[in-house]
């Protein structure tokens, strides 16, 4: 998800484990106790007039190519995020054969399919 997004979106789609952050750079993250706190000092975070104005994004969770391609043999979207290109989401109707060339996501060498960053595509209403 690459959108910016009000604070009160973002808190209602930002899950555990994922990473926001600011227009000025600043992260934040959920907490294991379910709180919003800053990424770098697990304080959390005050909803002020600065906090609540802010504009966000919810940073990709990358994975290994190794487990992307078992998140598709599972039936989920997945997506290939090359460098300084267009992401490319690839859904599992595409992965029937296991060949790179069924996949329509560009010209890419194996090494820069293996080597990759890659994301589970958690939402498919967000994509």
């Amino acid at each position: 998800m690459s959108e910016w997004l009000t604070t009160g979106q973002m808190i209602d789609r930002i899950l555990e484990g994922e990473v926001a952050r600011n227009t000025l750079g600043q992260r934040v993250k959920i907490h294991s106790s379910g709180a919003l706190v800053w990424f770098d000092n697990d304080q959390m975070v005050d909803l002020n007039k600065r906090t609540v104005m802010e504009r966000w994004q919810i940073l990709p969770n990358y994975v290994s190519f190794e487990v992307a391609m078992e998140a598709l043999k599972e039936g989920n979207d997945v997506t290939f995020h090359p460098e300084g290109q267009p992401k490319k989401k690839i859904t599992p109707p595409q992965f029937i054969l296991l060949r790179m060339e069924c996949i329509e996501i560009g010209k890419y060498s194996l090494s820069n399919l293996i080597n990759g960053k890659w994301s589970i595509v958690e939402d498919k209403l967000d994509e």
